[in-house]
Protein backbone atom coordinates (compact mmCIF):
# COMPACT_ATOMS: atom_id res chain seq x y z
CA UNK A 1 0.00 0.00 0.00
CA UNK A 2 1.19 3.82 -0.77
CA UNK A 3 0.30 6.47 1.56
CA UNK A 4 1.24 10.08 -0.15
CA UNK A 5 1.74 13.08 2.29
CA UNK A 6 1.05 16.80 1.10
CA UNK A 7 1.71 19.54 3.05
CA UNK A 8 0.53 22.57 1.89
CA UNK A 9 2.91 25.69 2.94
CA UNK A 10 0.16 28.17 1.68
CA UNK A 11 -2.90 29.22 3.46
CA UNK A 12 -5.14 29.44 0.51
CA UNK A 13 -8.45 30.65 2.34
CA UNK A 14 -6.60 33.63 3.19
CA UNK A 15 -4.86 35.07 0.32
CA UNK A 16 -4.92 33.10 -3.23
CA UNK A 17 -1.36 34.23 -4.93
CA UNK A 18 -1.89 31.84 -7.41
CA UNK A 19 -4.89 32.46 -8.93
CA UNK A 20 -3.94 34.70 -11.73
CA UNK A 21 -1.35 32.06 -13.13
CA UNK A 22 -1.45 30.42 -15.58
CA UNK A 23 -2.90 26.62 -16.60
CA UNK A 24 -0.77 23.21 -17.09
CA UNK A 25 -1.65 23.87 -21.17
CA UNK A 26 -0.46 26.96 -21.59
CA UNK A 27 2.28 26.44 -19.23
CA UNK A 28 3.73 23.59 -20.98
CA UNK A 29 3.25 25.69 -24.20
CA UNK A 30 5.43 28.21 -22.98
CA UNK A 31 8.26 26.07 -21.28
CA UNK A 32 8.26 24.21 -24.69
CA UNK A 33 9.00 27.52 -26.92
CA UNK A 34 11.34 29.11 -24.20
CA UNK A 35 13.45 25.86 -24.34
CA UNK A 36 13.08 25.00 -28.11
CA UNK A 37 11.71 21.80 -27.27
CA UNK A 38 9.01 20.94 -29.11
CA UNK A 39 9.03 17.51 -27.24
CA UNK A 40 8.91 18.48 -24.14
CA UNK A 41 5.68 17.11 -23.40
CA UNK A 42 6.82 13.54 -24.21
CA UNK A 43 8.89 14.05 -20.65
CA UNK A 44 7.19 14.43 -16.92
CA UNK A 45 6.76 17.83 -16.12
CA UNK A 46 5.53 18.79 -12.65
CA UNK A 47 4.80 22.33 -11.64
CA UNK A 48 4.91 23.80 -8.20
CA UNK A 49 2.94 26.73 -7.75
CA UNK A 50 4.21 28.88 -4.46
CA UNK A 51 3.95 32.26 -3.58
CA UNK A 52 2.57 33.54 -6.71
CA UNK A 53 5.32 32.06 -8.89
CA UNK A 54 5.18 28.46 -10.59
CA UNK A 55 8.48 26.12 -10.64
CA UNK A 56 9.01 23.54 -13.03
CA UNK A 57 10.73 20.20 -12.70
CA UNK A 58 11.40 18.45 -15.78
CA UNK A 59 12.29 14.45 -16.03
CA UNK A 60 14.42 13.66 -18.54
CA UNK A 61 14.14 10.00 -19.48
CA UNK A 62 17.02 10.05 -22.28
CA UNK A 63 19.45 12.18 -20.07
CA UNK A 64 21.72 9.24 -19.24
CA UNK A 65 21.81 8.29 -22.89
CA UNK A 66 22.44 11.93 -23.97
CA UNK A 67 24.14 13.87 -21.40
CA UNK A 68 24.93 16.25 -24.61
CA UNK A 69 21.12 17.11 -24.73
CA UNK A 70 20.83 17.46 -20.76
CA UNK A 71 23.41 19.99 -20.91
CA UNK A 72 22.08 22.37 -23.88
CA UNK A 73 18.72 21.93 -21.98
CA UNK A 74 20.68 23.39 -18.92
CA UNK A 75 22.32 26.27 -20.41
CA UNK A 76 18.99 27.19 -22.13
CA UNK A 77 17.36 27.39 -18.41
CA UNK A 78 20.69 29.54 -17.38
Amino acid sequence: MDVMVHIDPEDDMQVKPNAHLPGRPVLMERLAERLGDANLADNRVVFHYLDGKVDAEIYLAAARQQPEQADALQARCE
